[in-house]
């Protein structure tokens, strides 16, 4: 006993020894790392590269609309912002497994190459806006222009689909013309 750190004994004992000691808490949010399972460990890391990904989300929504990004830049900020607020997935988000693959994946993936082409000076300005943002409380504004244009993009692939799946429930024969739009027939 007497080659342990007092940091290491029993508490009881070292606080019958008249020695200072801690008796420790199991409150997780007082010392994180004390007693964290694997599992709590990566829910940790999981909840704080979600954090990370909402900034850097609201940076780039920041970025598109200062008129130093350029117009490649902004269309491909358009469409990753977009998509990671849009309610409607690629994958539906309740398929296990493969319904976070698009959001593991494909958001990091659209972050990446967006900003690869915004300046690196534009890019930290509006870091450190998304930041200030976020430490306030602060809300982006609300776009409802491009909010419509979301919408509307996907009622018009839901619309295509239902024809498309009207087209093949009949076998091919009604509706099929629409499907194959663009290709003539002999």
């Amino acid at each position: 006993m007497g080659d342990r750190l007092p940091a290491e004994r029993d508490p009881l004992l070292a606080a019958e020894e008249g020695q200072d000691a801690a008796i420790p808490s199991n409150d997780a949010e007082a010392n994180p790392n004390q007693n964290a399972s694997a599992a709590g460990r990566a829910w940790q890391w999981v909840v704080a590269k979600a954090r990370e990904l909402k900034a850097e989300v609201l940076a780039l929504y920041l970025a598109m609309d200062d008129p130093r990004t350029p117009w490649v830049a902004r269309v491909g900020a358009a469409v990753v912002v977009g998509y990671a607020l849009s309610p409607l997935d690629l994958i539906p988000d309740f398929i296990p497994v493969l319904g976070l693959l698009d959001d593991i994946i494909l958001l990091p993936l659209g972050i990446w190459l967006v900003r690869a082409a915004i300046p690196t000076d534009v890019l930290a300005d509006a870091r450190g806006r998304a930041a200030g943002m976020i430490a306030r409380g602060e809300r982006p504004p609300v776009n409802w222009v491009a909010g419509a244009i979301v919408v509307a993009i996907w009622l018009a692939c839901a619309a295509w689909a239902a024809v498309a799946l009207r087209g093949w429930l009949h076998g091919g024969k009604e509706g099929s013309d629409v499907i194959a739009v663009g290709v003539s027939g002999p």
